[in-house]
């Protein structure tokens, strides 16, 4: 309807309380700038009342891919983000499923699916929890109810496998202080 609107503009406009619904579709990330990332939000909720809120319309399945950009386009990037949560969402056939990083706080992800299609499985990573050399720590972020599938490594069958779900990443010689 009228109020319907692109998701680079979701991206850009999504203010603190408000409620993004995708509808059942698919939704190509075109590699233009700046529309490398499937969810990328400018802005942040302010507290636990007055999140932004991206989610699946009633029982509707929308589909954030990176189409024929599936070897670079990534799904979701929360930098320095807080009071976000997704619901419902599919995040598939893309390089990397996403960060949430520096200092991404009080973020929610529930219900999603990430995944890559029979073809489209090599990637760089899956979904990356970390926070940077500059000690900005991401905390009491919540995932629950999700589906993690379906990505390999793709430097080589020989590979070891990367990560589907990253926390943390050591910095330096083997530093955990990430």
């Amino acid at each position: 309807g009228s109020a319907a609107c692109s998701r680079q503009t979701v991206n850009t406009k999504a203010a603190a309380g408000d409620t993004v619904y995708f509808r059942g579709g698919t939704y190509d990330i075109t590699m233009v700038w700046p529309d490398q990332y499937g969810i990328q939000p400018a802005n942040s909720g302010t507290d636990a009342s007055n999140r932004i809120t991206f989610a699946r319309y009633a029982s509707e399945v929308p589909i954030i891919t990176g189409g024929t950009n599936w070897q670079t386009a990534r799904g979701l990037l929360f930098s320095a983000n807080s009071y976000i949560k997704l619901d419902g969402l599919t995040i598939e056939d893309v390089s990397l499923w996403g960060y949430i990083m520096n200092a991404s706080n009080y973020n929610e992800i529930t219900n999603c699916t990430f995944t890559n299609t029979p073809g489209h499985e090599a990637g760089i990573g899956g979904l990356y929890l970390w926070g940077t050399s500059n000690n900005e720590w991401n905390t009491h972020n919540w995932f629950h109810g999700n589906t993690f599938s379906r990505l390999l490594d793709s430097s080589g069958p020989c590979n070891e496998g990367v990560d589907l779900f990253r926390m943390g990443d050591g910095h330096g010689d083997g530093s955990t202080t990430d």
